[in-house]
């Protein structure tokens, strides 16, 4: 199976393992483990193998990882890439699960847990762990998925998308939608379009595309969807979609959709345009598998939303408690306006504050994307704002004469935070991780 591969030290010939490991924190007993070489950034030390996994019944090797003695068994391979690579596509011809990939500018992550919360009605199902979207990432996954699950649900990331797809070969594809984000890699949407469509390059020919109709760029993801011959379901608000919102109940906390005709209530998750969004993208992924939609969607009733990525923190105060709302884990301008947009909806009897770290990675239209953003909130109805990352002073003179808005660091917003909260108040969090809000957030959740 792995080209070239020797073993050190045998294995017994009853060894069973359950899954691979290539990170510390993702290690769980009965894993194969692949231990990092001296310079490498690939696999386990092994001083954090010895403290995290004492004796694995088996560590992988290559000719620079130097003696390692403490595993049951040792096999050393040419390249441990290479050979996890190959591990994962004996595992994709293993699984009988049918794969379900999932991709988009923003929320993508919460998207995938959300249909592998749902999908638990029907069946047993293994989704992304540690948020691993990228080749390796996905490649380890598939070795950690059982062969009795009946679903698979992985993030796939635009960066290495040809080889994401390769790997996971989805049988359903959900695409959510299209923004200006990682501009410094991909130099405008038409491109991100391009190379996220390519997560349709390895699926089987009776596999299943479900894309936002309403997404920038919509028309050129399906024609590649259609060029592959891809079964495309389309979701949103216009004409000629397959699943379309028919109504938001008057507690906004459920929607009603036509899904292919049939009319579903099913709940939402958070509030505003992307909670209605991603109930569509879920409900088409349901569709795609031929499970019953408003059935499993009730799922969603006690779905948790994950850290950083709509989380709401009661803050116990001395004289009354306050919420935040922690969207703290990464930006770009479609998921903050997203976020201000739930901090509008949410019910509040105190203000409204906004913490916002700057938008990493949108290169050349960085200073603009700031720029508009600010132009934005000087007409919303938020109590205080605090701007937080270098990219925000050269366009704050758009709102320097606005007393709710002002300028802080980090280390000062750790010493006035508790300071700044008062009983009622709903406080909004969010930032690329650059900025360290999401580590910040840490001690809250």
């Amino acid at each position: 199976m792995i080209k070239g591969a020797e073993w050190r030290v045998a294995p017994d010939p009853d060894l069973v393992v359950s899954g691979v490991s290539v990170y510390a924190p993702t290690y769980r007993p009965g894993e194969m483990v692949f231990l990092r070489m001296a310079k490498g950034d690939f696999g386990i030390p092994p001083q954090v193998l010895k403290s995290e996994a004492p004796n694995p019944s088996m560590a992988i090797i290559d000719a620079a990882s130097g003696d390692f003695s403490d595993a049951q068994s040792v096999l050393m391979v040419p390249s441990q890439q290479e050979a996890l690579f190959a591990l994962a596509a004996d595992a994709r011809r293993r699984i009988r699960a049918r794969v379900v990939g999932v991709t988009g500018s923003a929320g993508k992550t919460s998207v995938t847990a959300m249909i592998a919360h749902c999908l638990q009605g029907a069946g047993s199902v293994y989704a992304t762990r540690f948020g691993a979207n990228m080749a390796r990432g996905i490649s380890w996954n598939l070795c950690c998925v059982p062969e009795t699950v009946s679903y698979c649900v992985l993030e796939m990331a635009i960066g290495q998308m040809l080889s994401n797809s390769k790997i996971a070969q989805p049988d359903v594809a959900v695409f959510t939608n299209i923004h200006p984000a990682h501009l410094i890699y991909h130099k405008d949407v038409q491109t991100i379009a391009r190379r996220k469509a390519q997560i349709f390059s390895s699926m089987p020919a009776d596999g299943v595309a479900v894309i936002n109709a309403d997404m920038e760029q919509s028309e050129l993801v399906q024609q590649v969807a259609a060029s592959r011959g891809l079964q495309v379901l389309l979701y949103g608000t216009g004409p000629g979609v397959d699943i379309r919102p028919i109504e938001i109940s008057a507690c906004e906390n459920s929607i009603s959709l036509d899904v292919q005709g049939d009319r579903c209530v099913v709940p939402l998750v958070g509030h505003g345009e992307y909670a209605v969004q991603n109930a569509m993208a879920i409900a088409g992924a349901l569709r795609a598998l031929h499970q019953p939609v408003a059935v499993l969607m009730e799922q969603l009733n006690s779905f948790a939303p994950l850290p950083g990525r709509g989380q709401t923190l009661t803050y116990p105060g001395a004289n009354g408690a306050a919420h935040i709302l922690d969207h703290s884990y990464n930006a770009n301008p479609a998921s903050m306006r997203a976020a201000l947009d739930e901090l509008a909806m949410m019910p509040c009897t105190g203000r409204r504050i906004a913490i916002l770290g700057q938008m990493a990675e949108l290169g050349e239209e960085g200073e603009e994307h700031h720029r508009k953003l600010l132009m934005d909130l000087r007409n919303q109805a938020i109590d205080q704002v605090w701007l937080l990352g270098d990219e925000f002073m050269p366009v704050f003179d758009t709102v320097s004469q606005d007393t709710r808005f002002a300028c802080i660091g980090l280390a000062e917003l750790r010493q006035k935070f508790s300071a700044m909260i008062d009983p009622g108040d709903l406080i909004m969090v969010k930032g690329s991780n650059s900025t360290g809000l999401f580590r910040f957030m840490e001690r809250y959740r």
